[in-house]
């Protein structure tokens, strides 16, 4: 227990006796307005953003004598509150002469902490400047989908490297370039489908995996990008930019080795569809091999 905890007394009825004033500031209530009250009246719970019922707890510490504690993930909040909070909750029955009279109900405000943990979460799984997934969990993704295909279904991945970018850091600095990427991102999710994973694997390279999609049928989507992309203009002060992009294909099915071996091929070939000439798709498998 914490002198910065909230603390909630009840007899063995679950009936509030007294609060502490961390309390009255966690739940925006007075201590006149609580005692006398059912506890589950005055305090909604959820555990994993579903409503819980705090009694079977309180009933369970009361009738046994022992130390409970409610599961990791759980808020509190009422109706007065501004703002939900993340606690952990400790129910301690008070014990008189062998009695169980009552219960302290602990509340440790790990709010901070639970935001803290949310953004380190999105930070190891997304690109912070675009908000597609990062290469680590697109890997990831792709052994999830490799793990399920069938016999015969395939899926492709399609490596895009965007052409003359450089120019536009260089003419528009970082911002520019860093708005570039951005919306060349919102260009590619509008060119796949919802059930397709886009990833920024870095700079200016990005990452689609096309599920149950055929090399051919994975062209046809990518030749329609290569075209939007092809007409984006960015406005960069007096100047009018454009970009193109050139794009290598890889068809997996569940024979492919690796992942590792699908992003070689993938990539090989978007490095020959920038040799040969900009802004175009070749198929790994049909070009190269």
């Amino acid at each position: 227990m914490s002198i910065g905890d909230a603390i909630i007394i009840t007899d063995n009825r679950s009936i509030i006796t007294d609060i502490n004033s961390t309390t009255e500031n966690m739940l925006k209530t007075s201590r006149n307005k609580v005692i006398g009250q059912q506890f589950s009246n005055i305090i909604n719970i959820e555990i994993d953003e579903n409503h819980a019922d705090i009694n079977p707890y309180l009933q369970s510490a009361i009738s046994s004598g022992e130390i409970q504690v409610v599961a990791e993930n759980t808020s509190v909040y009422s109706p007065q509150q501004e703002r939900r909070c993340y606690v952990d909750i400790l129910l301690s029955p008070i014990n008189d002469y062998d009695n169980i009279i009552g219960c302290i109900i602990t509340l440790r405000d790990v709010t901070e902490k639970k935001h803290l943990h949310k953004k380190l979460e999105y930070q190891a799984k997304y690109d912070a400047l675009t908000g597609l997934f990062n290469r680590h969990a697109f890997e990831e993704q792709f052994q999830v989908i490799f793990n399920e295909l069938t016999d015969d279904q395939k899926l492709s991945l399609c490596m895009i490297d965007l052409d003359r970018f450089k120019a536009i850091n260089d003419s528009c600095g970082h911002q520019g370039g860093d708005d570039v990427l951005k919306q060349i991102s919102r260009i590619i999710e509008s060119c796949s489908r919802a059930e397709d994973v886009v990833s920024r694997q870095g700079g200016d390279e990005f990452c689609v995996m096309l599920k149950n999609c055929n090399a051919q049928h994975a062209k046809k989507i990518m030749d329609k990008l290569v075209q939007k992309i092809n007409d984006f203009r960015f406005d960069c002060g007096t100047q009018n930019l454009s970009l193109g992009c050139s794009i290598g294909i890889a068809e997996i099915s569940n024979k492919t080795s690796s992942y590792s071996d699908a992003l070689h091929r993938a990539d090989i070939a978007c490095y020959k569809a920038k040799e040969a000439a900009h802004q175009q798709v070749l198929i790994a498998d049909n070009e190269l091999d």
